[in-house]
């Protein structure tokens, strides 16, 4: 008694639905000519029994349960290479980073070393001119001492 309709009675369902459109009021016409209303078309006796039924619905879900574990697994698989394509891309900034690093603090080290140099030219010539100024001075005024006694001198004689 326990019995459900056939989803693959599609030629029925077909013949329905032309009849509906024809605008024969959802009544259809089989083979010999008799004409039938849903009553007779859901109480046929070409109907499945409910084990086949729940049968077929029982595969459809464990299909649709496989569909859905491959779909996950298809996304876990992409999640996983677009973090390792992060991982990747992190690290590679990482290194062109450390090495950016590097060339900077190297170019900055010979910068220093080029000012010391240039500071240690500067207080050289700095000091080479306030000897020869510092020369220059006491020849002066050791010619003017020179020059002030020889100019005693000649007037004391």
């Amino acid at each position: 008694n326990n019995v459900v309709e056939d989803d693959e009675d599609d030629e029925d369902d077909d013949d329905w639905a032309l009849a509906l459109w024809r605008g024969g009021g959802g009544r259809g016409k089989d083979e010999s000519g008799y004409r039938h209303s849903l009553h007779v078309k859901f109480s046929a006796r070409e109907r499945r029994p409910v084990e086949e039924a729940k049968r077929r619905h029982d595969e459809r879900h464990e299909g649709a349960l496989r569909n859905q574990l491959k779909m996950k697994e298809e996304q876990a698989r992409k999640f996983a290479d677009l973090a390792a394509r992060a991982e990747e891309v992190r690290m590679r900034n990482v290194e062109a980073r450390s090495g950016k690093e590097a060339d900077i603090a190297s170019k900055h080290a010979k910068a220093q070393g080029r000012h010391a140099a240039y500071l240690a030219g500067v207080v050289r010539k700095a000091t080479a001119k306030v000897d020869v100024a510092w020369s220059s001075a006491n020849a002066l005024t050791s010619n003017e001492i020179q020059a002030d006694l020889r100019r005693r001198l000649h007037e004391v004689e």
